[in-house]
């Protein structure tokens, strides 16, 4: 019979856990059972495509490059850009 009692209450303990963990899940406080699972292999097979990848590599490098460069028109062919006053000065294509 203690047996049966135990079990009883470690199966009220468990559900009683897990409806917590349901709950501060709702608040968005943890990931319990529905939540957004993160991939633990994912980190080893990025590491394995770089290897056996390195154009796909090179490609992600340029992507983020481009996201995050910007194109300077000061730079030759004597242009300037104001940005406090607002203004910009481009040569004219074909002239000196």
């Amino acid at each position: 019979m203690e047996t049966f009692l135990f079990g009883a209450i470690a199966i009220t303990v468990l559900v009683g856990l897990d409806q917590v963990g349901l709950w501060a899940e709702r608040k968005g406080w943890v990931y319990w059972r529905k939540g957004k699972r993160g991939d633990a292999g994912g980190g080893m097979l990025g590491v394995m495509d770089e290897l056996l990848s390195p154009a796909k590599s090179h490609t992600l490098e340029e992507i983020a490059n481009k996201q995050h460069g910007r194109v300077d028109v000061t730079v030759g062919d004597g242009g300037w850009v104001d940005l406090d006053g607002g203004r910009a000065h481009l040569p004219a294509v074909g002239r000196q």
